[in-house]
């Protein structure tokens, strides 16, 4: 699980700051 949310750090990267709560989401989401 840490994985995915340091994955999805690494990926907020191509995103705004506003856009990385949405790829956070995302990637919750998709865990759940």
């Amino acid at each position: 699980m840490g994985g995915a949310l340091y994955e999805a750090l690494i990926g907020s990267g191509r995103f705004a700051l506003p856009g990385h709560a949405g790829a956070v989401a995302l990637r919750l989401s998709h865990l759940y």
